[in-house]
């Protein structure tokens, strides 16, 4: 028997006019750009790898260029995305010395085909451990972003994202991107004070809000500690305001404590230590530090005629310039601005002889002040002197007065030893006989000396 093999062919071969139907391909996807700026410490990172995420999977990877930017292209749906970048070391501009970076990360709400920017700092990073904290609450990824970049815009006062800038020197006000600047800053000075690098920091800053949602010091391995400081809700006010201000300060842009950029940046300062953010955890402290300026001035002398030298130190606690103002009798002279010693000359002619008040009072940028003072004798007259009267026998007692706000130092009479009692008389032997004319010469506390040429035969000297 044959075997006959039987092909069935599709049914629209047999049917006139029956088309093959072809399925079609989706279109492609958009191009899209993801761009923006690696930032740690005090500088923007050349060389940083930086790798584009769509949860595990790699759809982007490049390195910032020598200014720390980056540009990617993407083609993906709409989505969150993470951008990555490794530690790598740098140079920091705090010390000098070489500092690693650290891991950090931002994540966006992708729109497909969208250009977003995302600037990459310990910011962001703290950022995404948050918006982790809120999805393992339940809440969504895309708002949970969203939610914790308002979190930190409310607590920082702009998107953790912002690009930094910081402001040129003589500049009045700040923009939001010159107070990221200065935050971001004021880590790397926080970290650098207490022995630490920015990259220690920022790994608390995670470690802190991804356990609880709030930088209060807590996280789920007990406390944290930044050195041998306990970190606490207070301590990230603390440390960042100062910081603000002593990086502001290491990179010129105080100038003196009343320039209008001093002003400008001891106000955002302030702002940042009393922030009452919820990611603080807690009531802000007081505004800086608690001890006042300590103001210091070198010894002066009791009495003193001529010029007078006024120096003086200063230690400020949040190591701004201060504004040091001298005042003679509360009334206010001459200023400058200082971060350690000052000095002064004060013409003490223009004072009336006698006792004076001068105070040094120091003020910096946030208000923080200090005085010392101390009381000096101006005698410019030099001391006054008369002859009361003569017994020629048979002691030969020449007698007088003398006055002198400052008080005698010494005495000397061409014809003998001069006795000089407290109550402003004067008293010298003489014998029966005495020369004319007669030279006293007599010395004050404040260092002037004047002479007294009398010829008692003729009626000079007399005290009226």
């Amino acid at each position: 028997m044959r075997l006959v093999r039987w092909v069935l062919w599709p049914l629209c071969a047999c049917v006139a006019g029956c088309e093959v139907g072809q399925v079609s391909a989706p279109p492609p996807l958009p191009v899209g750009m993801v761009s923006g700026i690696v930032v740690s410490g005090t500088r923007a990172l050349a060389g940083a790898p930086v790798t584009v995420r769509d949860g595990s999977r790699i759809i982007a990877s490049t390195r910032t260029d020598d200014n720390g930017r980056f540009a990617l292209s993407v083609r993906v749906p709409s989505t969150v995305l993470t951008v990555q970048t490794e530690g790598i070391a740098y140079v920091s501009a705090a010390d000098g010395e070489e500092e690693v970076s650290g891991p950090l990360d931002a994540q966006i709400v992708y729109e497909q085909g969208a250009t977003e920017t995302v600037n990459v700092s310990p910011w962001s990073t703290a950022a995404a451990a948050f918006a982790g904290y809120l999805q393992s609450t339940g809440i969504a990824a895309g708002p949970a972003i969203n939610d914790a970049d308002t979190a930190f815009g409310a607590w920082l006062g702009y998107a953790p994202d912002a690009l930094p800038e910081l402001p040129a020197v003589g500049a009045t006000t700040l923009s939001a991107a010159n107070e990221a600047a200065l935050t971001l800053a004021a880590l790397s000075s926080w970290a650098h004070a207490q022995g630490q690098t920015t990259a220690t920091v920022t790994a608390l800053l995670v470690a802190d809000v991804a356990s609880d949602g709030l930088l209060n010091g807590a996280a789920a391995s007990g406390p944290l500690h930044l050195g041998a400081v306990p970190l606490s809700a207070d301590a990230y006010r603390e440390g960042l305001a100062e910081g603000v201000l002593q990086t502001a300060v290491a990179d010129g842009l105080m100038g003196t404590a009343q320039t209008p950029l001093a002003t400008a940046i001891t106000a955002y300062a302030k702002a940042l230590a009393t922030s009452a953010s919820p990611l603080f955890g807690g009531d802000p402290p007081p505004a800086f530090a608690q001890s006042s300026i300590a103001v210091s001035l070198a010894p002066l002398p009791a009495w003193t005629h001529g010029a007078l030298e006024v120096e003086g130190d200063v230690d400020d606690p949040l190591q701004l310039p201060v504004a040091v103002t001298l005042t003679v009798d509360g009334q206010a002279g001459q200023s400058v601005t200082t971060g350690g010693a000052f000095a002064f000359t004060v013409a003490t002619s223009a004072f009336a002889d006698g006792v004076h008040l001068l105070a040094a009072h120091a003020v910096d940028g946030a208000d923080e002040q200090g005085q010392a003072q101390a009381t000096v004798g101006f005698d410019n007259g030099g001391p006054q002197a008369c002859v009361v009267s003569f017994i020629g026998q048979p002691t030969g007692t020449l007698q007088g007065r003398w006055s002198d706000p400052a008080g005698l130092t010494g005495a000397w009479f061409a014809g003998g030893l001069v006795h000089v009692l407290p109550d402003g008389t004067w008293s010298v032997f003489t014998g029966p006989e005495f020369l004319a004319p007669m030279t006293l010469v007599l010395t004050d506390a404040a260092g002037n000396t004047r002479t007294f040429v009398w010829n008692l035969r003729r009626g000079q000297g007399g005290c009226g």
